[in-house]
């Protein structure tokens, strides 16, 4: 995937596939832009992305939901992942991209058994009160799906705990209906 443009002199960047012309949405967009280029000028809010692209990218690649590519095949962090998903909590979407919108929980795995979760906040890693509160409301659901916890402490400016999967039979599959059903981040 990379950016082009309609016109020299264009702010919208459109994405498109390798070896064509043809942007995303449909149009055509022959100017190529350097892939830093566009990178700066994204951040810098001088250059924007056509939305109808973005939408037609986001369908056609893969989304991960509260982990990151690295742990797509760890049980630990899936099953992790899935307690938290089933209690209502939104995860961060997609946490390897750089996206200022990120928000939600990012499991982590440390080690054999145990995850580190952290909550997204405008794609960084919280901290503070309002952090520890969500993150209190995490470790609350995993002790009830019978995962044991760390208390929520700061790493490299981010409030996290760890979490320790239970051996055997010992995990509940769903979280009771004593939990929220709606929550504000």
């Amino acid at each position: 995937m990379r950016y082009a443009t309609t016109n020299k002199d264009d702010d919208v960047l459109h994405r498109q596939d390798e070896g064509t012309t043809r942007a995303l949405c449909g149009e055509d967009a022959p100017y190529d832009v350097d892939a830093d280029e566009a990178a700066f000028s994204l951040i810098a809010g001088t250059r924007f992305t056509c939305g109808p692209c973005d939408v037609a990218a986001a369908h056609r690649a893969p989304v991960n939901y509260g982990f990151r590519a690295a742990d797509a095949d760890n049980a630990d962090v899936r099953t992790a992942v899935r307690v938290l998903g089933v209690a209502g909590f939104e995860p961060a979407r997609d946490p390897d991209e750089f996206r200022t919108t990120a928000r939600g929980f990012l499991v982590e795995s440390i080690a054999p058994g145990c995850v580190d979760v952290c909550r997204l906040v405008n794609g960084l890693p919280d901290k503070g009160g309002p952090a520890e509160t969500m993150l209190a409301s995490y470790i609350r659901v995993f002790r009830i799906a019978g995962w044991e916890t760390s208390v929520i402490f700061e790493d490299d400016g981010a409030a996290c705990f760890v979490a320790y999967r239970p051996e055997g039979e010992e995990e509940i599959a769903t979280v009771t209906d004593d939990q929220p059903h709606s929550h504000p981040h």
